[in-house]
């Protein structure tokens, strides 16, 4: 696989969120990844956890340049950025279908996940519960939301039930998971683990339940 260089296709506060290009056969969407530009951990403003839309059209952003984190949409095409009016602020966005983004905010204290609705503009508390929960991704159908949670201690991956409200646990180990994402068509996740001590990147088959790493490396892998 080969990335060429990164275009920037939106700046807010004069940091940029950048696009790539990459060279396989017909990765999602459209054969482009979204990067952080991560000189923003060095600047006045931090811009950062871009992620594509699910036509490949828009890049939705967290940018802390008004003052407190919050979320951005980016047309790709034009450039033109528009905040997301989420009334509290939020980071680690992930689209919910076309319509609509979940994210997590720490607006009452601890960080929970919540969900707003783009064309409305409602938003949605998800997930109300003592200690730190985040990071939530959807599953491609929208219907499920993962999310790592804190709430016991270590971190691990939890997912909600849009239509029936459960919420369970996905992992319940003596070590960290996060940052879990769905396959396409939902039967597996990857996802980040402790479970070597450090962080590696694994997948998680939904039916068995069962992790695989797929890089066992003394660096720390996101």
């Amino acid at each position: 696989m080969q990335i060429d260089a990164p275009a920037i296709v939106a700046a807010v506060g004069g940091v940029a969120v950048m696009a790539a290009m990459v060279s396989a056969d017909a990765p999602p969407p459209a054969g482009r990844i979204a990067l952080d530009d991560w000189t923003g951990r060095y600047a006045a403003t931090f811009e950062g956890y871009p992620r594509w839309s699910p036509d490949g059209a828009d890049i939705v952003f967290s940018s802390d340049a008004p003052g407190t984190l919050d979320l951005f949409i980016a047309d790709v095409a034009s450039g033109a950025v528009a905040r997301v009016p989420t009334a509290g602020g939020g980071g680690h966005p992930n689209w919910a279908g076309p319509d609509a983004l979940v994210f997590d905010s720490g607006r009452d204290g601890d960080r929970d996940i919540y969900r707003v609705d783009l064309s409305t503009g409602e938003v949605a508390q998800l997930i109300d519960v003592a200690g730190w929960d985040g990071a939530p991704a959807a599953s491609a159908d929208g219907r499920r939301v993962t999310y790592y949670s804190e709430r016991d201690g270590d971190a691990d991956l939890r997912v909600l039930n849009l239509d029936t409200g459960v919420d369970v646990a996905l992992t319940d180990t003596p070590h960290d998971e996060h940052l879990g994402s769905w396959s396409p068509d939902g039967t597996r996740m990857v996802l980040q683990t402790t479970a070597n001590g450090n962080r590696d990147v694994a997948v998680r088959d939904d039916a068995s339940g069962a992790v695989r790493i797929l890089d066992d490396h003394p660096a720390r892998d996101h």
